[in-house]
């Protein structure tokens, strides 16, 4: 039976060796030039997207063959495949997802500020740091998937599961709404693999090493 796209990520990244990883917000700033006093002056191109640059771990010709043809089908225009954040998946201070266990949050407020939002569902006491990603769907037709991190340093629930306002990065896009239902235990990101960046390694005594591809997030 042939993949659906986007792909799911079990089906494919979830299950990859990888050996290194670069995982980061692409920047949307250029410098435009400096003022007569010496100012930098910067301008803005477009919105924030997430991109990984990865290598695999070395593998028998076998394996390797196999990753490369599901790369292969994901190299064609209009391929897309989820993505879970590296190099860790889970909040920091719940590295296996145990302590939110089944609870099911979601969003509980959105102020003015787009890089500001609050989770609710959440287990009393639940705390959320730096760095911890979370991703959600929003939208329809299309709909649209984002992925954030969290900027402040140390956010606790309260008993009943709810958190204060809290930064997020990259600011919030138009669509995000009040009861939408956020994942934090392998969040994801819809992403695209960037054209020209997959390599298939090279094979020597029965090991292939070196492969490897870049991937860009496509909200939609």
């Amino acid at each position: 039976m042939a993949f659906p796209f986007p792909m799911p990520a079990e089906s494919f990244f979830a299950g990859l060796k990888i050996q290194s990883c670069e995982f980061d917000l692409t920047e949307n700033v250029i410098s435009s030039g400096f003022t007569e006093d010496g100012d930098g002056l910067t301008a803005r191109l477009g919105a924030r997207r997430w991109r990984a640059s990865i290598t695999l771990a070395p593998a028998y010709w076998d394996d390797a063959d196999a990753t490369m043809a599901r790369l292969s089908i994901l190299r064609e225009a209009g391929r897309s495949l989820f993505v879970h954040p590296l190099p860790r998946a889970f909040p920091r201070l719940d590295p296996l997802g145990q302590v939110l266990g089944s609870a099911l949050p979601t969003i509980s407020g959105l102020p003015a500020n787009p890089r500001e939002m609050r989770l609710t569902g959440l287990p009393a006491g639940y705390v959320l740091s730096a760095g911890d990603g979370f991703s959600f769907a929003y939208g329809s037709n299309p709909v649209r998937y984002a992925f954030h991190r969290i900027v402040s340093m140390r956010t606790v629930a309260s008993g009943s599961g709810t958190t204060p306002v809290f930064e997020v990065t990259p600011a919030l896009r138009p669509g995000a709404s009040i009861g939408t239902p956020v994942v934090l235990a392998r969040p994801f990101s819809k992403a695209v693999i960037v054209p020209g960046s997959a390599t298939p390694g090279t094979s020597q005594g029965g090991i292939t090493s070196g492969m490897g591809f870049d991937v860009i997030q496509t909200p939609r």
